[in-house]
């Protein structure tokens, strides 16, 4: 036996050194390793889990703005009516701002000005009407006039700024002596003053309607004030032609209204059916619906069969017509009520508020037929946001996105009556990241269940789960490196060298 030679001893001593330091380290990676993506996925998990709690907490939450809506109670159904009539009003109060300018253009008295505003009070859902201003003649459909200081603060700067284009205002429904009443006003373009007009609601019906399958409370009402409407612009048309305003002029005032309220489209059309003046959207243009339902010699206004526009709203449509039959006033006014009962109307309204929240990307209400055995039967889509034209730039229309696992998750709330959710929360995925939850309502008549589902992003928690990720397995490199080079010193001053 010879002795190995110093050059090759260090060689060996280097290979078992670099051996062992492997080994260990490798040993040591496994491990660090193995921990690390144990403790991310259980992290991840935990995230999933936060998320869908808390998304299942939101929809909780925003069931109780609905079900709310559907109780009939005093204070709730003050509160749907309001809804209802918010956009109507305005609309009648800008309406009757352009009736009082072409009356006084035209050189019409103060008693010629209160007797057709009494007219109008008289025909129409508008209870009361009044003109006020600090300079120029007022005028009142009662005896008692409202003055500057009686007006709601809403309204009353409206007597005393600058004209531009006619600006608008509303006020919430209040319980008054006199019942549940609503107020709005507008400023004419001529001069200022606060032309408000005021509805007595009949709370009582709607209460006893409030919730029932067959409850038209919400579409009479349309139709009632879209006839409204019709009628005002009727006398103020003819008022206008009067007072020798320009075919440009009339149209003008009319593109206005259409602009600053929810009247989407304006024809006036003379007796043999010729369209004279029109403004808004065209999408009813040379109709003569309202023309043909008007055939009597005594003022009329009508309700015509509506209708949905692409963006999803409802379009009452009225007509209105003066004794004398020189003109007929055609109104599409965009609505919240369709084909929905009182209680739906609100809950699209109270979804498009909740769609437009940030990171909610759809709201769905779902009503679901009584079944045998108390489960779920067929469903029906009641409400959903956010709409078409709603200016969300990262969504889709919410009517088209009612799908089976929205459904499913809808079914699933009722069935359990608790609130439930899914995610597609994943570390991985380079899709965008949703949150799906949905809870019960309540119950309406008939034994119908109603949920509501929320969809909303998750992208943060996905990015969080990422940070997370990419700290922890720095911080397992790191501690990989350092290790190893302890390893390799301790394997060769300990462990190679003397063998």
């Amino acid at each position: 036996m010879f002795p190995r030679s110093s050059a090759s001893a260090v060689a060996a001593d280097r290979r078992l050194g670099t051996t062992a330091t492997l080994g260990l380290t490798a040993l040591l990676a496994t491990a660090i390793g193995g921990t690390s993506a144990g403790a991310l996925w259980i992290a991840s998990n935990a995230l999933r889990t936060q998320a869908e709690d808390a998304g299942r907490q939101a929809a909780v939450t925003a069931t109780t703005s609905f079900a709310t809506l559907a109780e009939p109670s005093a204070a709730n159904i003050a509160r749907t009516l309001d809804i209802v009539l918010h956009d109507h009003l305005q609309a009648q109060a800008a309406a009757t701002a352009l009736l009082v300018e072409a009356a006084e253009t035209a050189g019409h008295g103060a008693d010629y000005i209160q007797d057709a505003l009494r007219q109008i009070a008289s025909r129409s859902p508008i209870r009361r009407i009044d003109v006020t201003a600090t300079a120029g003649p007022g005028y009142s459909t009662e005896p008692a006039r409202l003055d500057q200081t009686e007006l709601e603060p809403a309204f009353a700067a409206l007597a005393t700024m600058p004209t531009a284009t006619g600006r608008t205002a509303a006020a919430a429904a209040t319980q008054t002596a006199a019942g549940l009443t609503k107020a709005a006003a507008a400023q004419p373009m001529h001069r200022p003053a606060a032309v408000r007009i005021e509805q007595q609601l009949d709370s009582l019906s709607a209460a006893q309607a409030c919730g029932a399958e067959d409850d038209r409370t919400a579409r009479d009402l349309a139709d009632q004030q879209a006839t409204a409407i019709a009628r005002l612009l009727t006398h103020a048309i003819e008022l206008a032609e009067d007072a020798g305003w320009r075919s440009e002029r009339i149209e003008t005032r009319l593109e206005a209204l259409v602009r600053a309220t929810t009247i989407e489209y304006i024809a006036a059309a003379t007796v043999d059916g010729q369209v004279v003046y029109e403004a808004g959207e065209a999408a009813g243009a040379g109709d003569n619906r309202g023309q043909a339902a008007l055939n009597t010699d005594t003022d009329e206004a009508v309700a015509i069969e509506g209708r949905y526009d692409d963006r999803r709203r409802w379009l009452t449509r009225a007509a209105a017509t003066r004794a004398n039959r020189e003109v007929t006033a055609t109104v599409d006014v965009a609505t919240r009520s369709g084909e929905e009962n009182l209680v739906e109307t609100a809950w699209q309204t109270e979804a498009n508020r909740l769609a437009a929240v940030e990171g909610v990307t759809g709201v769905w209400i779902a009503e679901m037929a009584a079944a045998p055995e108390g489960r779920p039967g067929a469903v029906r889509l009641a409400a959903a946001a956010p709409g078409p034209g709603q200016d969300r730039a990262t969504a889709t229309d919410a009517w088209n996105r009612w799908d089976p696992p929205r459904i499913e998750m809808a079914t699933e709330a009722a069935r359990l009556s608790a609130a439930t959710a899914s995610s597609t929360i994943e570390l991985l995925s380079g899709n965008d990241a949703t949150l799906l939850s949905a809870a019960p309502i309540g119950r309406l008549g008939e034994g119908r269940t109603v949920a509501v589902v929320i969809e909303s992003r998750a992208n943060e928690v996905v990015d969080r789960m990422r940070r997370e990720a990419a700290t922890g397995l720095g911080a397992a490199a790191g501690l990989i490196a350092v290790l190893a080079t302890m390893t390799t010193w301790t394997a060769r001053r300990w462990l190679t060298r003397p063998i």
